[in-house]
């Protein structure tokens, strides 16, 4: 009668790492999605956090944060940077918060300070759907797809143009891109450096609310922040036009 094998202790000890390691994976996945959803239903079904996306009661709220911030220089854009990137890390609005900047820091400043919170957010954000999401998406969806496998390729070659291309049109949810972006090759550096440069023409025309630039009728301003938008553009058109200047750096 023949003996049944007995899984060795080499064989046997990856399993369990692995199957550690994937219930870790499933309960931050669903502690953020539960945070998530809370700060959701907070911001959106709440009278206090409904303040904050009503025109009238922002511009009061900015007028108080103008005061907090000549009080607190040192802290004040510490603590506004890294509230923005919780806001981003739970894909929530940050729109209001941008005005807030205008408020507190000006034109120039607020969007520095809203740039490296938007930076810091994506690149953590980015780096979290990897290890949460991202090995399952490549190693279990695309090696069946070989069309997505090839699409995944291709944007990791192009990470930085991908998300800086996003961040200029303008019609994709900042927070939800970022998720999205870590269930591809993208990395986490690219991510931050494409949203500090591609997310300015955006986060100025916020912040320029709150600092008292009135963006929908001041034809300067918007024709500086159009000329930033053209000039960011740039590499993306020669990526397009002239593809072996890319593939001479090792972008494809």
């Amino acid at each position: 009668m023949p003996i049944a094998e007995t899984p060795s202790p080499q064989t046997a000890t990856p399993n369990r790492a692995t199957s550690k390691k994937d219930i870790a994976r499933l309960l931050v996945l669903i502690i953020l999605g539960l945070t998530i959803a809370s700060a959701a239903l907070w911001i959106f079904c709440t009278p206090q956090g409904q303040k904050y996306l009503d025109p009238n009661e922002l511009r009061k709220i900015g007028h108080r944060f103008h005061d907090w911030v000549r009080g607190h220089p040192i802290v004040a854009p510490l603590a506004y940077s890294a509230l923005y990137f919780v806001l981003a890390l739970l894909a929530l609005p940050v729109w209001w918060l941008q005005i807030l900047a205008g408020y507190g820091f000006g034109i120039f400043f607020g969007t520095l300070w809203t740039q490296i919170g938007a930076a810091a957010g994506a690149a953590v954000t980015v780096e979290l759907a990897h290890v949460l999401a991202g090995d399952w998406v490549q190693y279990k969806v695309e090696a069946r797809r070989a069309r997505l496998a090839e699409l995944d390729r291709r944007l990791g070659h192009n990470g930085f143009l991908v998300v800086m291309a996003c961040r200029l049109s303008h019609a994709i949810p900042f927070g939800l891109s970022n998720y999205a972006f870590g269930l591809t090759r993208i990395r986490a550096r690219e991510a931050a450096l494409g949203t500090f440069l591609g997310n300015i023409p955006a986060a100025a025309v916020y912040v320029a609310v709150g600092a008292g630039y009135h963006p929908w009728s001041n034809w300067r301003f918007l024709g500086v922040v159009a000329g930033i938008e053209l000039l960011l553009l740039i590499p993306l058109g020669l990526r397009y036009f002239k593809p072996r200047w890319f593939h001479r750096i090792g972008l494809e």
